[in-house]
């Protein structure tokens, strides 16, 4: 028996890291515990039918390709996001990123805020509870008689499940900010407030450290999608030309199957610019081993892992995500013998199935409403705090034949639908917390 062959995966190296410039090599690579690697070649060739006087084809020349394959691996808390971002295609730092000072107008009308100078900033809390102040407005003169009210806006609108609060300096705007009644917990999709409050009635003071993570990622869906460069290892060969390297690869369809045990499999279905001969390592002969990291460790869903348009909602028992990115392989360019189409992507699709215990009366209630799309919230957390994986998907509807609760009052329910978003906002939201700095995916 050969000494090459392989005993287990762990001898097949597969690594995938991001390209700075779509289908130049990449620099950093992570080496992934993978299950599937069936990257090909793929070129085409086309088939000539003219009549020869016998039964031998014309002669065959090179056909458009679509190099490419499936690459599934078992994700752990340093591979989740970068799965997520090959198929979705933005990704940024922190859920709360640093926030703009917000703009303080004047409204021509009498109130009862205290006559002076005023300026405002405000806090935002996400889902984990992390915070983050602003910088500070410009400053007002109150009058009560004419300008007597305040419209305070902050630009854009926030990830689902944040929350901001509005303060405001004392008459004088020295630099003391309290908060403002009534704008404790502004929603996430609120982005102004009209101030009438008097300086007396002002209470609660300025936090006076934040705790906003700084390795928190969110990713959401994009028009352009990141490339990657993605090496196989094939230790049968007998030398050191022992490697594949694909480059420009693409995310064409994403399949994530979740299990209430924390079980996450994720198949990417990659197109590829072009797909290298047999060589020597061609990208990072020292890459970062991300086969081991944590895993979810949770069964099902704990108190409050669960929302439905924020509120607390049953128990989480599986998931099932496709999101298809519709790659273009149509447009065969001029010339195209040998050549691959552009591969853009296209509308993207994004279709989610759930299953989820309910006990509440009330949420069942929620279910028989056919007529509204739900925002469809689950978090899993990894045993190292604060670190979670949350995954929020908008335009989410349930099944109203199912039947009524029995026995112990306990009924499973199935959500299912296309994301979607009337008012323009993000069909899905992937928020990832796991002790890794932006740069780890984006270098």
């Amino acid at each position: 028996m050969s000494s090459r062959t392989p005993y287990s995966l762990t001898d097949v190296a597969t690594l995938i890291g991001y390209e700075a410039v779509p289908g130049v090599v990449a620099t950093n690579g992570k080496w992934i515990a993978y299950g599937t690697n069936s990257f090909q070649p793929n070129q085409g060739m086309i088939k000539n039918t003219e009549n020869r006087g016998n039964r031998q084809s014309g002669t065959r020349v090179p056909d458009v390709r679509n190099p490419g394959g499936n690459l599934t691996w078992h994700q752990n808390d340093k591979t989740m996001p970068i799965g997520w971002y090959a198929a979705l295609g933005a990704i940024s730092a922190g859920g709360i990123a640093p926030q703009a000072a917000p703009v303080a107008i004047l409204q021509a009308a009498a109130g009862i805020i205290t006559n002076g100078a005023h300026s405002y900033k405000y806090v935002v809390t996400d889902a984990a509870a992390g915070t983050r102040g602003s910088d500070a407005s410009n400053i007002v003169t109150t009058d009560t008689a004419t300008h007597g009210q305040v419209t305070v806006t902050r630009a854009g609108v926030l990830p689902i499940g944040s929350t901001w609060a509005l303060y405001r300096t004392l008459v004088g705007d020295a630099a003391v900010w309290v908060e403002v009644p009534g704008a404790s917990a502004l929603a996430y999709n609120v982005v102004s407030f009209v101030d009438n409050i008097a300086d007396g009635s002002l209470s609660g003071a300025w936090p006076v450290s934040f705790t906003a993570s700084d390795t928190e990622q969110v990713i959401t869906i994009a028009n352009t999608l990141p490339t990657f460069s993605i090496e196989s290892k094939h230790p049968y060969l007998g030398d050191a030309a022992e490697y594949y390297v694909a480059l420009g690869c693409v995310v064409n369809k994403a399949t994530i199957s979740v299990k209430s045990s924390g079980w996450f499999d994720m198949n990417l279905d990659f197109l590829c610019n072009s797909f290298g001969e047999p060589t020597t390592p061609s990208f990072d002969t020292s890459p970062d081993d991300w086969r081991g990291g944590e895993k979810i460790h949770h069964a099902l869903a704990e108190v409050a892992k669960v929302k439905l348009d924020g509120s607390e909602f049953g128990k989480f028992l599986d998931m099932s995500f496709v999101h298809t990115n519709n790659l273009n392989t149509e447009d065969t360019p001029v010339g195209y013998k040998g050549d691959h189409q552009s591969h853009a992507p296209m509308e993207a699709e994004t279709n989610f199935t759930a299953n989820i215990v309910v006990t509440a009366p009330t949420d069942r209630a929620i279910t028989r409403d056919v007529d509204t799309l739900h925002t469809l919230s689950i978090q899993w957390d990894y045993p190292t705090s604060p670190h979670f994986l949350k995954v929020d998907v908008a335009g989410i509807s349930f099944d109203p034949s199912a039947p009524s609760i029995t026995g112990p009052g306990i009924a499973k329910l199935a959500a299912n639908g296309f994301a979607s978003q009337p008012d323009g906002g993000q069909q899905i939201t992937v928020t990832s917390n796991n002790g890794q700095l932006l740069t780890a995916y984006t270098t």
